[in-house]
């Protein structure tokens, strides 16, 4: 699906189709930005994949998909655990922030493990800050083809004011994201 990139007070107020098929989807969904380049028919440049993941099984799921995708592509797979410490408290910070460091690097050997079974060629970084801040800038960085990430089908009213990770890469991304749903059978 296409995006249209809205902002402002468009993109709270007025909810968009490709947003609205995220948070529904029962089967993955390729959202395009306008701005991504066109591939060639004969050639589809995804060469880098992106996994950004927190542990969750929303990102175990994701996870598959990536792998699974990398492997059919003869893709490398950068996965990405973004630390966001912005809800920390002060007193214990340091403390907090080691734990989520630790649990990143779990996160990470276990995508490793993982794509090493298969044969693909799997990176990972940590980062700090906001995940959906933190992957739209990594992938740019590191000059990704693709982003593969969970989404979690939020409902209600939360959706419109808040939004998901999932859904603010997707309108910040210069990528396409491919955007696979908790409810998604494996690969």
């Amino acid at each position: 699906m296409g995006t249209k990139g809205r902002t402002g007070l468009d993109r709270v107020l007025l909810d968009s189709v490709t947003e609205n098929v995220l948070r529904t989807a029962r089967s993955p969904v390729l959202a395009v930005p306008p701005n991504a380049d066109e591939p060639a028919i004969d050639k589809i440049p995804f060469e880098r994949l992106l996994l950004p993941t927190d542990g969750s099984d929303g990102a175990a799921i994701a996870t598959e998909w990536g792998i699974e995708l990398a492997s059919r592509l003869e893709s490398s797979l950068h996965v990405l655990y973004s630390i966001d410490t912005s809800f920390a408290d002060e007193s214990e910070a340091d403390e907090f922030l080691e734990a989520l460091e630790h649990r990143g690097e779990e996160a990470l050997d276990e995508v490793r493990e993982r794509g090493e079974d298969v044969g693909v060629t799997v990176s990972g970084a940590t980062v700090t800050g906001a995940p959906a801040r933190e992957i739209p800038s990594y992938a740019t960085e590191t000059n990704i083809d693709l982003i593969v990430m969970g989404t979690h089908g939020r409902t209600g009213i939360g959706q419109w004011f808040l939004g998901s990770v999932t859904e603010n890469v997707v309108r910040q991304a210069d990528v396409p994201v491919f955007c696979v749903p908790v409810s998604a059978q494996e690969p």
